[in-house]
């Protein structure tokens, strides 16, 4: 028997059950209860959610048959698995600490470390090439993605890094990561740059990216930050309208400024808090990566992969509690579903503990070890774009 003969008499002894008979089923169960106010969530961004999905819901949807790494790359752009890095915060105080933080992480699972220089209380504490290369002592950065954070990132860490590799032996295609510069968010997040008008700052940031585009081809510059929207209080809608619209407005200066939009947007990702609403979670990245690839469509890219965004997710800090703080574990365990089932690039699954205390080696390695199960235990590595024609999702 053929694979389309199986298929189509599958539930051939079934009888098809129409749309309108489930209304009719549903209507005389509520016994004159309003079927608004009993079956349909209305949730905060405005939708209604219906109590019941069927396909005939799907037939609207012009991308529902694209494939992975298709336009409009709803479906991500990977092809063999849903690979993600798993990412760890480092904090840069000590440099000797900071460096022994993420041989420790990058032994017990980590496969991206993104050093954190955000206070700008604290002295700047990589001021040469000597410094930075202790801070990457015993690190195989080759082999991982590199990440830099915070207000005091220069473009002196380009030649450090440069400058490192070199004596290593290590090729440039070879190094992936990011410098992550946001100083719309900043401006966004306290009201203030780093010191200078906000029209120096991104004419700086230009720089970089033209200067990084040849040095560090695999380095991404600018990171639009949506934590800074989910973390006070935004819907989903919200923080992706924000994040895009913020995002939108670096491209729309830089190439003002002559920079070509198909080497600009591979310079640029996307980073996203992540709730506990679950299914809209995994809806939002998936639609993060439609509304990017239109966005950027506009823009004119002569390369396809220019439509492709890169996405971080991190898990959200503002509904944890410090009076039963292991319950912090659920809640992240299931914001981390959400990203990663979403297709994100990278997760960072904050500490049980970090809203109330200095992360301590345990919660370092609860946090870490929620990605290696759902990597090495659950599989959620393995399947691209598990929710590709859910009912429900799509819509």
């Amino acid at each position: 028997m053929s694979e389309n003969h199986k298929k189509n008499n599958l539930f051939s002894e079934f009888p098809q059950v129409t749309t309108q008979q489930w209304e009719e089923k549903i209507i005389a169960d509520l016994k004159g209860a309003d079927y608004e106010k009993s079956l349909v969530w209305k949730t905060l961004e405005g939708f209604k959610v219906k109590p019941y999905y069927r396909a005939e819901d799907l037939q609207t949807f012009k991308y529902i048959d694209a494939k992975p790494a298709e336009f409009p790359f709803v479906r991500g752009s990977k092809t063999i698995s849903n690979e993600w890095e798993i990412r760890e915060n480092i904090s840069v105080v000590s440099i000797e600490e900071a460096n022994k933080l993420a041989l420790d992480a990058l032994s017990k699972g980590a496969t991206s470390l993104n050093f954190v220089i955000e206070d700008e209380s604290i002295k700047r504490t990589v001021n040469s090439q000597a410094d930075f290369s202790a801070l990457l002592k015993g690190i195989a950065f080759d082999c991982i993605e590199l990440n830099f954070s915070g207000y005091q990132i220069t473009e002196d860490f380009t030649k450090y890094i440069k400058a490192e590799a070199k004596v290593r032996g290590f090729s440039k295609s070879q190094l992936r990561g990011s410098f992550r510069k946001d100083p719309l968010g900043q401006l966004i997040s306290s009201g203030r740059t780093s010191g200078e008008a906000i029209e120096q700052v991104i004419d700086e940031l230009a720089y970089q990216v033209r200067n990084v585009h040849e040095v560090l081809p695999g380095f991404r510059i600018v990171s639009v930050n949506g934590q800074y929207y989910g973390n006070n209080g935004a819907t989903v809608v919200q923080e992706l309208a924000f994040t895009l619209a913020q995002a939108n407005e670096y491209l729309a200066r830089f190439t003002a400024d002559n920079i070509k939009i198909d080497e600009l947007a591979p310079r640029m990702e996307l980073q996203f808090s992540v709730s506990g609403n679950y299914f809209m979670e995994i809806a939002k990245i998936r639609a993060a990566r439609m509304l990017w690839a239109i966005i950027t469509d506009k823009y004119k890219v002569e390369c396809n992969d220019s439509k492709v965004i890169y996405i971080s997710s991190v898990t959200t800090k503002w509904n944890k509690t410090a009076y039963d703080p292991y319950v912090n574990m659920l809640r992240a365990t299931t914001e981390a579903m959400s990203a990663i089932l979403g297709g994100t690039d990278s997760l960072i699954v904050h500490p049980f503990n970090a809203n109330f205390n200095k992360p301590n080696e345990f919660s370092r390695r609860i946090a870490r070890n929620i990605q290696n199960i759902l990597k090495e235990e659950a599989y959620l590595d393995k399947i691209v774009d598990p929710a590709a024609g859910s009912y429900y999702i799509e819509n």
